[in-house]
């Protein structure tokens, strides 16, 4: 897998790290109110950054120039808030027992984009074959197409529950489950 989608991971991490800090100002993992700063934080990082203009947009992670392969906005930012949107569709649980069935079955070894999107439907909470096909469009949107400058519509549609952009569950037999 070239460099985008992992290291959006490390940037999920981050976001993970902040969410987790509002949680326990809120009161803690246990407490409805720190669940809820929780999802919160996670849903302002991803709404702000997926606000972004200019050239945010402009290349896409899967295939970044040699001058671009370690930028933050399209290996880092791009591909970490689309780990957000990924966990939005899947929901948290099974978002993270994706995360640990990749790590059981790649662990210590390369990963294709492909083999990626394939461990993550099926987790799927709908595994229709409408919800396949737009999981597809997901990682296409996301880790393939490099956009026109600007943002507006000129950026992935296709995103989590709750989140700004096109929801996931909106096309005709792919409701969530």
């Amino acid at each position: 897998m070239v460099g985008g989608p992992r290291q959006g991971l490390a940037t999920l991490a981050e976001f993970l790290y902040a969410a987790r800090r509002a949680e326990n100002k809120a009161g803690g993992p246990y407490a409805r109110a720190g669940q809820a700063a929780f999802q919160a934080s996670l849903v302002h990082q991803f709404n702000a950054a997926y606000a972004a203009a200019g050239g945010f947009w402009t290349i896409a992670p899967s295939n970044p120039t040699p001058y671009s392969l370690f930028d933050g906005d399209p290996t880092y930012e791009r591909s970490g808030i689309s780990y957000i949107a990924l966990r939005q569709i899947l929901g948290a649980d099974n978002f993270t027992f994706a995360l640990r069935q990749i790590q059981r079955d790649f662990g210590g070894r390369a990963i294709t984009e492909p083999q990626l999107a394939a461990e993550f439907a099926q987790w799927l909470p709908n595994p229709s074959a409408a919800c396949g096909a737009q999981l597809h469009r997901f990682f296409s949107q996301w880790f393939d197409t490099a956009y026109p400058r600007g943002g507006g519509s000129h950026r992935p549609h296709v995103t989590g529950p709750g989140l700004h952009g096109g929801g996931f569950y909106t096309v005709p037999g792919c409701t969530h489950r």
